[in-house]
């Protein structure tokens, strides 16, 4: 006799003994996450956002990476969790390849199917208030090019070397998206080295 094989969107598990079939089903969550970037970029880009634990050690409890397209004046986009808890709070932590990491203000309560939470409103939306303000919306620092937190002369040598040889393309050290690296990249990091501008968290 053949067997017929069926594929549920849901995790299945086969009580043998009983002979029942039990669904286990995710009950999803949904945050409606609104950003944007000091050197606006005018095409989608991806960014990967955590939610982390209120207290210390902050541990990871999920993570997704999305792609988002530029909606009027910031980014948004709808992100799906599955492994938080209804009614608990957590940090939202915002990693976009050329800027600085970025925590919520305070831990955000899930108190519903979906959480909505803007960056862009006011700089006291992050922690620490780590954001500077273009045209009077709160935006994410860029120029952190290596990652390590901290926009620096390391950094600022990065797209430096990548201007003078006219790299071109999507590249980290193009910071504007222009899909050049040049003076205008340059001025933007150089100009947060200067004012040694780093990842403010818990």
């Amino acid at each position: 006799m053949a067997t017929t094989a069926l594929l549920l969107v849901a995790y299945r598990r086969y009580n043998i003994y009983a002979g029942t079939l039990a669904v286990k089903k995710f009950n999803y969550n949904y945050l409606d996450l609104r950003w944007r970037l000091q050197a606006m970029f005018p095409v989608p880009d991806t960014l990967s956002v955590q939610l982390r634990n209120s207290i210390y050690p902050y541990k990871v409890v999920d993570s997704a990476k999305v792609l988002a397209e530029l909606s009027s004046t910031n980014f948004r986009k709808t992100i799906r969790f599955k492994n938080i808890i209804t009614g608990n709070s957590y940090y939202i932590v915002a990693k976009h390849r050329t800027s600085i990491e970025t925590w919520s203000a305070y831990p955000v309560e899930f108190l519903s199917d979906t959480t909505f939470y803007n960056f862009t409103t006011s700089l006291n939306k992050a922690y620490g208030n780590n954001m500077i303000s273009i045209n009077g919306i709160a935006s994410f620092y860029s120029g952190d090019v290596n990652q390590d937190h901290t926009i620096d002369a390391g950094d600022v040598s990065i797209v430096d070397n990548a201007s003078a040889i006219g790299l071109s393309g999507n590249v980290p050290e193009d910071l504007n998206g222009d899909g050049f690296v040049d003076a205008s990249d340059l001025s933007i990091v150089d100009e947060n080295a200067y004012n040694v501008i780093s990842a403010v968290t818990p």
